[in-house]
């Protein structure tokens, strides 16, 4: 054990040049454009492109809050990526604008490396938020980086990603921040109104970190196990096709465990930080030999889920959800059918914890600062009914959907940047049409009045007379001199002006599912290591 919790912490402190290094030839898979892939090098004053081609962005063009800083000399690693950070220390919390693609679905990945920053030797504990819903808390640690990884489906053009202050003097702080969209057919069994918390994510019969991209195409970080017990094996092979659209990396799937004997069963528990949650499980296979011929039950929790038969070259998949009302430890099983000829394998395992159900809700006036660009919408949040975003730096104009819904209360002020969207002026438009009443009134009274005249000339008595075709005449009138229509006096109105008070403040925020459980077999489908289990939701690395 403890030498793996050592090849993690190395391999981790690697991650800004992580190039996978597979100890034998593998396929090469297809990459997925990385152009989109979003990656914060939190704290850092300088962008870094990495070997494989990963772009590190610094905070600025996300967050105008928090300080930069560095972790102690003692704890600096040669990768530079977990060298930095972003502490806060000013508000109760603090956010990052993500620009996302709406309903798109993202991974997100959070990572915290303390490293002794503020030279206090006390690594705080704080809450990690998702759009003002809970994620999870961050517990970091005196000496080993942890990070936290999300399946998210956007509800707009943004992600807020906050850190929250919950232990009086234990201060927030973050070292990097990954968003990546995956296409719809990965893990396309999960509820998308949930989010779905990575707990674990195993590959079996190895020592190897595999640390993300390019080694996993989708970037995922697997964490390598051997059971007490078990038998590693390498596959007879290094060629794969996949019939499992979550595409895990060769690395994970050539690489197994197996149980002893024939008549034995490979037995995993996994220690899951919630009872009566919903869980998301897949397992992976594959044949290790060319004559392969073994065939399992699958078992959650003394559950049926399916049976399979690993293929020589092709990786499978088998996925269910659950639902632990007894616990929260929950028990992955194979056992052999009485027509295989070979004991259970499997290569790689990844199981999810369902969030509750999304509310959105208000937050107290300290929360959210350092956000800037346009302000969201919020279109599709539709429960939301408080908006505290004051004392930021959003520019542009606030949406209509704000301004005009009357079931949400909103406070922008402090962003001078920020426009109420141009109004109509009713008073102004009925002054106008009054006054072009009155003019086109007054005009067609004089033409009516000038048509009934054809001919005049001076009568005998000198007066002036008026002749009209039936020889009828009608003495003429004096016209009254002419009056140009004056339009009334309008007072000037200046446009709506935001005031910026000294201190004045984001608000949105999450119930808990229980449907029946179910599970499959895919048709077209696809941390510390102990004897499993290992507790907690979060990946640390020691």
């Amino acid at each position: 054990m403890e030498n793996l919790v050592v090849l993690v912490v190395l391999s981790f402190a690697l991650k800004g040049l992580s190039q996978g290094i597979p100890s034998y030839p593998t396929t090469v898979q297809p990459k997925p454009d990385t152009y989109d892939w979003l990656s914060i090098d939190c704290g850092s004053l300088t962008k870094t492109t990495t070997a494989s081609g990963i772009l590190w962005q610094t905070d600025e063009k996300f967050t105008k809050a928090g300080t930069n800083k560095l972790v102690s000399t003692d704890n600096f690693n040669s990768s530079g990526i977990l060298n930095s950070l972003r502490a806060f220390t000013q508000q109760n919390k603090n956010c990052y604008n993500l620009p996302t693609t709406a309903s798109s679905r993202y991974f997100l990945r959070a990572a915290f490396y303390y490293g002794n920053h503020d030279g206090l030797s006390n690594p705080p504990t704080f809450d990690l938020e998702i759009d003002e819903n809970k994620w999870t808390t961050v517990v970091s640690s005196l000496v080993a980086p942890v990070y936290y990884e999300v399946i998210y489906a956007s509800k707009g053009d943004n992600i807020f990603v906050c850190l929250a202050q919950t232990v009086a003097n234990q201060f927030p702080f973050i070292s990097s921040l990954e968003a990546w969209p995956i296409p719809d057919t990965m893990y396309n069994h999960m509820d998308r109104n949930l989010a779905w918390l990575n707990s674990y994510r195993y590959n079996y019969g190895t020592k190897d970190l595999i640390l993300g991209y390019p080694e996993d195409s989708y970037n995922r970080i697997w964490i390598p196990a051997i059971p007490s017990g078990m038998v590693a094996k390498i596959a007879n092979t290094t060629t794969l096709t996949y019939t499992t659209d979550e595409q895990p990396p060769d690395t994970a799937i050539l690489n197994a465990i197996e149980a002893q004997e024939l008549i034995n069963s490979i037995s995993l528990p996994f220690n899951m930080s919630k009872k009566n949650s919903l869980y998301y499980i897949e397992a992976y296979f594959t044949g290790m030999y060319i004559d392969d011929t073994r065939s399992f039950d699958i078992y959650v929790n003394d559950n049926y889920v399916t049976t399979t038969s690993p293929e020589f070259e092709n990786c499978t998949g088998a996925w269910t959800t659950t639902n632990n009302h007894t616990g929260s430890l929950t028990t992955v099983e194979l056992r052999p059918t009485a027509e295989s000829t070979l004991p259970p394998i499997i290569s790689a395992i990844e199981l999810y914890t369902a969030s509750d159900p999304l509310v959105t809700t208000g937050t107290s006036q300290d929360d959210c600062y350092g956000l800037e660009g346009p302000l969201p919408d919020f279109r599709q949040m539709t429960g939301l009914e408080t908006i505290k975003l004051d004392d930021n730096d959003f520019s542009g104009y606030i949406p209509r959907t704000i301004v005009d819904n009357k079931n949400i209360t909103f406070n922008v002020t402090g962003n001078p940047k920020l426009r109420h969207p141009k109004k109509e002026n009713k008073a102004l438009t009925s002054v106008v049409v009054v006054i072009l009443v009155v003019v086109a009134g007054v005009y067609f009274i004089k033409r009516h009045q000038a048509c009934k005249v054809k001919v005049t000339k001076p009568g005998l008595n000198g007066q002036l007379n008026s002749h009209e075709d039936n020889a009828s005449t009608a003495h003429l009138r004096p016209n009254p001199p002419p009056v140009s229509p004056v339009a009334p006096t309008i007072p000037l109105r200046r446009p709506n002006q935001q005031q910026n008070p000294p201190n004045p403040p984001l608000a949105a925020s999450a119930g808990n599912t229980d449907p029946t459980a179910q599970a499959s077999s895919h048709s077209r489908p696809s941390h510390r290591q102990e004897d499993i289990p290992i507790s907690g939701n979060a990946t640390e690395i020691k």
